[in-house]
């Protein structure tokens, strides 16, 4: 089905011709329900009669307050006529201008054209969708059985997926109200889909695949139905199948929009990135208006090593009017990934206050540390703060952090401190003084500043496992750390970092096995040289040496700069 959108009002002539007219006409121009298949064949057409002379003069004064972007009046004549004359036509137009307008009446006035036009299918249509909106799963059910009568292949996916219910409690009931419409057509494909749809909304990517893949055996030729299962698939784990049954429906729909651009999506996350390369090249050559598409591209090639397709896609982007500070932001790493440090800077330089300009000013800062320009890179960071005010915070936080790095870490907890005289409630410069801090051995003020956080955010996940990871790394009080770190294990139970200080506390304790559960959970998720410097540790301490020095040496590759890996080994294993 396409977009809902505003037809244009033309409605004069059925105006002055007749009241009468059955409204398929008006809506396979006007609703969004004219993508359904052909209508049924519609009885003989009544006599004509004319409106009355005040429901023509409404519904006059109706067309024109449209003309003239007064869509409250339009509505508002519409919605009264439609119930005084109950005219198809009129009770179709009514139902088009609540439903693009996005009104609660929109259901009133389908279900009044279901009453006075029972075969249109475009009435059955819209009566479904908003039933569904506004959860009234009785009505909704008895129109869709409504509409599969009269068109038993009626297209639903797009409808289904317009009004996918918020909360668990209507997804569950709406899919035993579609799986006892489903009893009488068992093998309506589309029904199907409505409740793959809803398992997958309920977060059962696994029960949902095994109802998509029915429905697409069943239907095979629906984009919608093979994108859910693609979908699926890729939430499973199964990135390479989805690619396959994407690869394999483009050979029946090679000029389909979506499923090629979902095919070079699943390329990516399958790691074949020559093939996305190759896909989303296609696509651009298709639309190249399309910046997001470039984009795309443009990053593909970039990942891909292919600097000179990333440039010329980035250079085109860099004048965008939608996509130029990303654009300006990758070239210059292209610049830097090329040792063309100036160029880099000119780049970074470009990128606008946004999403890319604090990534650009670190890229800035550690070109100019790399040439022995600190004091430059301090100066340029001031300058940014007054230039933009709303972003000081994490500028600042950005200065800190390059004075920590090149060992600066008495001059980096002054910079916080400075900057907490105006700000002292920001728990983000709280968090980067207390790190400062800990940094400098001064576990007491560390302390201090991360009780302040959590003062003003108790619910702070990331201050509480700051806190007890500390705790129990450095001080004997573990009972008090893993309270900590189980309450932001709660709050965040996924988050490597805290699986991680989990792992940590329980080795505190003697927990070996316990631990190593934790951190290998923890480094699967997140391969970072910490995580692998304790999973190491942990595998050494439980006489697993082979297996510690080959993480130590795997994570090193990945992290040549790391220092919590050689200081651990160096502790451990000094040969």
């Amino acid at each position: 089905m396409p977009l809902y959108r505003v037809a244009p009002f033309v409605l004069l002539p059925l105006l002055v011709a007749c009241a009468s007219r059955p409204a398929a006409p008006v809506a396979a121009a006007a609703t969004p329900a004219a993508a359904i298949a052909q209508p049924a064949p519609e009885a003989a057409e009544p006599p004509l009669r004319p409106f009355p002379a005040k429901t023509l003069e409404s519904l006059l004064v109706a067309e024109f307050a449209a003309q003239r972007q007064h869509a409250d009046i339009t509505l508002e004549n519409y919605l009264a006529e439609a119930r005084k004359t109950r005219d198809p036509a009129v009770v179709a137009r009514a139902t088009t201008v609540a439903q693009v307008l996005n009104q609660p009446q929109a259901l009133e006035m389908a279900k009044l054209w279901t009453e006075v036009s029972p075969q249109a299918a475009d009435a059955w249509y819209l009566l479904s969708l908003n039933a569904l909106r506004q959860l009234r799963f009785d009505i909704a059910t008895d129109a869709l059985d409504h509409l599969l009568q009269l068109q038993p292949e009626a297209d639903l996916e797009q409808l289904f997926m317009a009004a996918v219910p918020a909360t668990q409690t209507a997804r569950d009931e709406l899919f035993n109200q579609l799986g006892q419409l489903a009893k009488t057509r068992p093998d309506n494909a589309h029904l199907l889909f409505g409740q793959a749809l809803l398992k997958a909304q309920s977060g059962k990517p696994a029960e949902a695949l095994e109802i998509a893949e029915e429905a697409h055996k069943l239907r095979p030729q629906s984009s919608q139905i093979t994108l859910l299962n693609a979908k699926l698939l890729t939430e499973v784990g199964r990135s390479k199948d989805a690619a396959s049954l994407l690869a394999s429906a483009l050979k029946k729909q090679p000029d389909s929009y979506s499923l090629r651009l979902n095919y070079g999506r699943a390329l990516i996350r399958s790691g074949n990135l020559d093939g996305a390369e190759r896909e989303f090249q296609s696509l651009v050559e298709r639309l190249p208006q399309d910046d997001s598409l470039r984009l795309s591209l443009a990053l593909i090639a970039y990942d891909n090593r292919h600097d000179d397709v990333a440039r010329r896609e980035l250079e085109t982007l860099a004048s965008s009017e939608t996509h130029a500070d990303e654009a300006n932001y990758y070239l210059g790493l292209l610049n830097l990934r090329q040792n063309n440090k100036d160029a880099a800077i000119s780049s970074f330089e470009s990128v606008q206050p946004g999403n890319q300009y604090l990534p650009a000013q670190a890229e800035i800062v550690r070109i100019l540390v790399s040439q022995n320009q600190a004091p430059e890179a301090r100066a340029r960071l001031a300058q940014a703060r007054t230039l933009t005010p709303e972003l000081a915070v994490p500028l600042y936080q950005l200065e800190a952090e390059l004075l920590s790095e090149s060992g600066q870490a008495q001059e980096a907890w002054d910079l916080l401190d400075t900057a907490l005289k105006d700000q002292p409630e920001n728990t983000l410069l709280l968090l980067s003084r207390a790190m400062a801090a800990e940094k400098l051995n001064r576990l007491d003020d560390f302390e201090a500043d991360m009780r302040e956080v959590l003062r003003y955010e108790p619910d702070n996940p990331s201050a509480l496992n700051a806190l007890g990871y500390t705790l129990a790394d450095r001080t004997s009080r573990l009972d008090e750390a893993e309270a900590y770190i189980r309450r932001a294990h709660e709050l965040k139970p996924d988050d490597p970092a805290i699986i991680d200080s989990m792992g940590w506390v329980k080795f505190k304790r003697g927990d070996a096995n316990g631990a190593l559960d934790d951190l290998r959970r923890a480094y699967a998720l997140y391969p970072d040289d910490e995580i692998a410097a304790h999973l190491g540790e942990v595998l050494w301490a439980s006489g697993k040496k082979d297996e510690a020095r080959r993480i130590w040496t795997e994570a090193l590759r990945q992290h040549p700069k790391s220092t919590h890996i050689p200081e651990t080994r160096q502790r451990l294993d000094p040969s």
